[in-house]
């Protein structure tokens, strides 16, 4: 449902997908503990990121641990089946 991607975050926004990673066989992914799977995409209150890794582990990064993990929101991986549309959830409430 929709509201899986509302954020408790209290200065709100959205939890949002790596959308690099769409089409792309996890066993592609050389590095799960530092590639993003998902995040929160505003800063919480206390000036940290909400992250999920794709080896499942979820934690709170700073600001330069972030700098380092946004970098596999940009990763060039071999699609193995069709990505999701860059549309998808567009219409939605807050979005």
């Amino acid at each position: 449902n929709r509201e899986i991607t509302q954020s408790a975050n209290p200065n709100g926004g959205r939890i949002l997908l790596n959308m690099a990673l769409a089409g792309v066989s996890t066993m592609s992914i050389e590095q799960p503990a530092e590639t993003v799977l998902f995040y929160d995409e505003k800063v919480w209150p206390n000036g940290q990121y909400l992250v999920g890794f794709t080896d499942g582990h979820v934690k709170f990064l700073d600001e330069g641990e972030w700098a380092i993990a946004k970098n596999s929101l940009m990763l060039k991986l071999p699609k193995v089946g069709k990505a999701l549309p860059s549309t998808l959830g567009s219409g939605w409430p807050g979005t």
